[in-house]
């Protein structure tokens, strides 16, 4: 518009107030559009040096983290996973030890779901192998023995050396020997195709005496009371077997032992395999009627017989091997079945079997004895009072 045409406009259409007023209002407008551009340009652009994401960016899917990483933060050094060692008797507060008879090996692990389960041994002769192996034993220096019968010979395993090869030492020239137990510094072997018991010092050299009566035909397995009283599994099915206890110093007395001859149970044969005393009550294997016994004492007294042959719950087949835990729950070496079955006490209750899992190498074949070592196992008895006399004196 020209100068001349914008003089010609009338006045009374835009009064001088309401021009005024106009303009000030689009000077505000202006402003106020200014403004939240300003802001606008401010909120999009972070002030320099601060390139840190902003919640909403790492929470989109493209900064997702991946499968796996979405649910656990980092870890820090303190939680870091660390690589198990080898098993050893000192790494769980028991272990479960294990006569796979049948793999020529023994089976080491923590607990019946197989946790740190290891192998030792193969089949064969030699050093480093089993045959037919029998009862399997820890003492309190964690000693294993394993009464390695078709090798005729008692196999004494160190298994204290973190790294390494277990030391292997031998005691030869037995004649089928099917059980070993250690009480203080004395190893017991039944060695069973001789009908006696052979004892050893510190589990080498030659014996230094052996015990034999017609009570101990054809010994087996072995197992001492919080007492040192001995328990031998002897005979054979038929005509039958029996329980003999032969209490501490009378070893050569077989008059003052006592035997269990399966009084008070059905009459269908008595084969005792594995014997042991939980809570003052004499537990049994019996292999011949695949079950479980319990009495209170030699005579039969409170008898009482769980399983029959079978692979189910509550069924055995040929049994061969007992042990209690330190909370007095009794596992069974069910040999026919090839598995371990744990239960809480005679009644059966509580039953739990070993889980082998998925990896061949895991599963047993006639499993024959089991041993538990735990803190509760009881020490070796005391020295005379001459032994201590006599190191006082020195």
């Amino acid at each position: 518009m020209t100068r001349a045409g914008f003089q010609g406009v009338d006045k009374k259409t835009f009064p001088p107030k309401l021009m005024r007023h106009r303009a000030l209002s689009l000077t505000f407008t202006l402003l106020v559009t200014l403004l939240f551009l300003t802001l606008g340009l401010t909120a999009q652009e972070p002030p320099a040096g601060d390139q840190s994401p902003s919640p909403e960016a790492s929470s989109s899917p493209g900064a997702s983290p991946s499968a796996g990483e979405a649910s656990s933060p980092s870890p820090s050094p303190s939680l870091e996973p660390v690589s198990t060692p080898s098993p050893s008797p000192s790494a769980s507060p028991f272990k479960i030890y294990i006569s796979d008879s049948e793999n020529g090996r023994i089976v080491i692990m923590d607990d019946l779901k197989g946790t740190n389960l290891k192998g030792l041994g193969g089949a064969g002769r030699g050093p480093g192998k089993f045959l037919d192996p029998g009862q399997v034993w820890v003492d309190q220096d964690r000693y294993l023995y394993v009464a390695d019968k078709g090798n005729d010979r008692i196999v004494k395993l160190d298994l204290k050396p973190e790294e390494g090869l277990p030391v292997w030492t031998e005691l030869k020239d037995l004649k089928k020997p099917e059980g070993v137990a250690v009480w203080g510094d004395e190893v017991f072997v039944s060695e069973t195709g001789a009908n006696q018991l052979v004892v050893y010092k510190d589990g080498q050299g030659d014996p230094i005496r052996t015990i034999t009566d017609p009570m101990l035909k054809q010994p087996g397995k072995l197992w001492f009371d919080d007492t040192g009283r001995l328990f031998v599994c002897c005979g054979e099915y038929p005509p039958g077997g029996q329980v003999v206890m032969i209490a501490p110093g009378t070893d050569q007395k077989p008059k003052e032992w006592e035997a269990y001859q399966g009084v008070g149970l059905r009459p269908t044969g008595y084969q005792p395999r594995q014997a042991v005393l939980r809570k003052n009550r004499i537990l049994s294997i019996d292999s011949s009627s695949n079950r479980l016994t319990a009495t209170d004492n030699a005579a039969g007294r409170a008898t009482r017989e769980i399983g029959s042959y079978g692979s189910g719950l509550g069924r055995f087949m040929r049994p061969e091997g007992m042990a209690l835990d330190s909370q007095g729950r009794i596992y069974i070496a069910d040999s026919g079945n090839d598995r371990i079955v744990r239960i809480d006490d005679p009644t059966g209750a509580g039953w739990l079997e070993y889980q082998p899992g998925r990896n061949p190498n895991n599963l047993l074949r006639g499993p024959k004895s089991i041993f538990i070592w735990a803190p509760t196992k009881p020490p070796p008895p005391e020295p005379p009072p001459e032994d201590k006399k006599d190191k006082k004196e020195k």
